[in-house]
């Protein structure tokens, strides 16, 4: 479990499915995430059971401290890369860059990474102000990708190494 002034991030409880459930099936919410694809009920069962369940070093929810309520979740996956969800209604009150500093902490400290990665499409600036609010140093453009729509994205990426989050311990 980590702590921060308002939150408490901590691995998924198999109490928690209703409220998974809840936050996965709010498209906004994961438009952008890599799970935007399926929401159907039993795909967000199964991501929760096989995925969020079965990693609590490494994927957690993200609740408020003063009411236990979940708000979203941070995930690391890969070696490093981050992905994180929070529900609109609590976007713009400075909890996803509160929560991301203490996971790259923990991402250093506890899970001895040496590098983290988070990805944002640009569609969606706001994850990039998030990440940079982090501590994360910006990549820029990776590569480009085409929706069913026909909408153009571009994925852009913020990094942070060890040595860089080292110095800064200082």
């Amino acid at each position: 479990m980590i702590e921060t002034v308002r939150l408490v991030l901590r691995p998924f409880t198999a109490d928690d499915a209703q409220d998974f459930a809840r936050m996965f099936a709010d498209q906004g919410a994961r438009k952008y995430t890599r799970y935007a694809d399926d929401n159907s009920p039993a795909a967000i069962q199964q991501e929760f059971e096989q995925h969020f369940l079965q990693n609590p070093d490494t994927a957690f929810a993200i609740t408020l401290k003063a009411t236990q309520e979940m708000i979203g979740f941070f995930e690391f996956h890969d070696g490093g890369v981050m992905t994180y969800l929070l529900m609109p209604e609590y976007w713009r009150h400075g909890y996803m860059p509160e929560a991301g500093r203490a996971m790259v902490d923990y991402a250093f400290t506890q899970l001895d990474y040496q590098q983290i990665q988070g990805d944002y499409a640009s569609v969606n600036g706001a994850s990039g102000r998030v990440l940079a609010k982090m501590g994360l140093i910006d990549q820029g453009a990776q590569h480009e990708f085409t929706l069913d729509d026909g909408t153009r994205i571009t994925v852009m990426s913020y990094k942070l190494t060890r040595a860089e989050w080292l110095a800064r311990q200082k």
